[in-house]
């Protein structure tokens, strides 16, 4: 029998050695997100997802200052526009490694208000809006 995703991940979590450091909290409110945010310094996102665009869940974290790790999938490289925090494919340790690398050269918190500000230079309504205007005018007769 197939096991499911959410399985998968409860068995991953259970044989880790951290897993008393581990918290999944699946599909929450916002409110619990938004906490769990605070008390976060990385965001990990190894999605492979063929619908992916432009995530709101990157943004979210960007706009938060969490550095996220992320995928070399569909726009990921683009969004966080920081070739460090891209990962090619899909493998944990990985993610883990650049995670650790950050650490050890201590430029995490510069990555973190970095984010911080791509999110309010780029994907701001007020901004995007703006860029959306600008683009129609070149194209109105």
């Amino acid at each position: 029998r197939a096991i499911n995703y959410t399985e998968n991940i409860a068995k991953k979590i259970a044989a880790s050695p951290y897993h008393d450091r581990i918290t999944k909290l699946g599909n929450s409110p916002f409110e619990v997100l938004a906490e769990a945010m605070q008390k976060s310094h990385f965001f990990i996102f190894p999605s492979h997802e063929q619908a992916e665009g432009h995530s709101n869940s990157l943004t979210e974290a960007m706009s938060r200052g969490l550095v996220p790790i992320v995928s070399d999938w569909h726009f990921n490289r683009t969004i966080v526009g920081e070739e460090l925090l891209v990962v090619k494919g899909f493998n944990p340790e990985d993610y883990a490694a650049r995670i650790d690398e950050m650490i050890q050269s201590g430029n995490w918190p510069e990555l973190s208000r970095k984010m911080y500000d791509r999110v309010c230079t780029r994907f701001r309504e007020r901004v995007v809006l703006e860029n959306i205007n600008e683009e129609l005018k070149k194209i109105s007769v």
